[in-house]
């Protein structure tokens, strides 16, 4: 839905300015932001996610955030990545991609880049144990070589990715296998890997966020690939330690559930709605104006102008306040 508030009055000053702010508070379109208003449709997720930080030992999960294009869902990523980065626990790690820039591999390098090169150091200087399932592995191989921490943190990182590694390398680290680890070997050995951090007080909680699951482009295969990766790490992790949240339209849910049928019931959906009216569209113009330190009269104004807000999009409601805020004004 496209609208537009009454404009102002012909002016070489601009209704932002005259807030005296040097830049537009409301975002361009299509941008997004860590701003997300609390909504009801949202409070089922944040339980599961609030459950599963309070407790070492909670149950992970495997959540769908579906909604149509606008509906703030990158925006509710983002707040709660930022809000988990805030907690400043150490042993906490959050990670957040957008579909449009994630690969099958580049599946594992998000994981791995989320864990952090520094945990992976950390735990090998205090010393990591794998589970037994992973003795006469390549990852126990390289764990028990020797070698520099940091080095070896390095190159961990780079193998458990996916990326090349070469012969002198591999020579070093005793390792077996060819020059690049295929996402089914690479997987269980992050999960070792995750296990052995979480032994070590270095890991307890990894929170992936997935976001626009829709915009995984390319052929069908490159497309069955990318899902077969996303079924391949539930499978392999079963719950454990990590919580996963996929964020897109439905059609990707439908298309993702259809490739792999195990996952329909593993897969706990939460539906972010349109706006329903003026008391969200005001709390959520609230939001931005309190980040400006704005004050909300000239919004007090606006709102008895205002038409009407059932079912618009989020993000065509923060067009219209941004294109309402750069108007010249008398």
């Amino acid at each position: 839905m496209n609208f537009r508030f009454q404009s102002g009055k012909a002016s070489e000053v601009l209704r932002y300015s005259s807030w005296g702010l040097a830049t537009n508070p409301f975002p361009v379109a299509g941008q997004a932001t860590d701003i997300f208003v609390e909504r009801s449709d949202a409070a089922v997720l944040d339980r599961a996610l609030e459950n599963f930080l309070s407790d070492e030992n909670a149950i992970a999960g495997l959540w769908y955030l579906e909604g149509d294009a606008g509906t703030g869902k990158t925006n509710y990523l983002l707040s709660r990545k930022t809000r988990i980065d805030a907690a400043n626990k150490p042993s906490w790690a959050v990670g957040y991609v957008p579909g449009t820039q994630l690969t099958p591999r580049g599946l594992l390098g998000m994981i791995v880049s989320t864990i952090g090169e520094d945990r992976i150091r950390a735990g090998l200087t205090r010393g990591l144990v794998v589970d037994e399932a992973a003795n006469f592995t390549d990852l126990a191989r390289v764990l028990d070589a020797t070698g520099a921490p940091a080095e070896k943190a390095a190159f961990i990182a780079r193998w458990l990715s996916g990326h090349q590694t070469y012969a002198a390398e591999r020579a070093a680290y005793n390792i077996w296998d060819g020059e690049r680890l295929s996402p089914a070997v690479a997987l269980p050995y992050i999960r070792f890997l995750v296990a052995a951090l979480g032994r070590a007080g270095l890991l307890t909680h990894l929170i992936l966020f997935i976001d626009e699951l829709e915009n995984v482009g390319g052929p069908k295969d490159l497309q069955n690939e990318y899902f077969l990766a996303i079924k391949n790490l539930v499978n392999v992790f079963n719950f454990r330690q990590v919580f996963v949240v996929l964020a897109g339209l439905r059609e990707a849910r439908v298309r993702l559930e259809g490739s792999y049928s195990s996952l329909s019931s593993r897969l706990t959906t939460a539906r972010l709605r349109r706006l329903q009216g003026f008391p969200e569209a005001l709390a959520l113009a609230k939001v931005y104006c309190d980040k400006a330190t704005v004050d909300d009269t000239p919004l007090r104004l606006l709102f008895t102008k205002m038409p009407v807000l059932e079912g618009v999009r989020q993000r065509d409601f923060l067009a219209a306040l941004r294109a309402w805020a750069e108007e010249p004004v008398g």
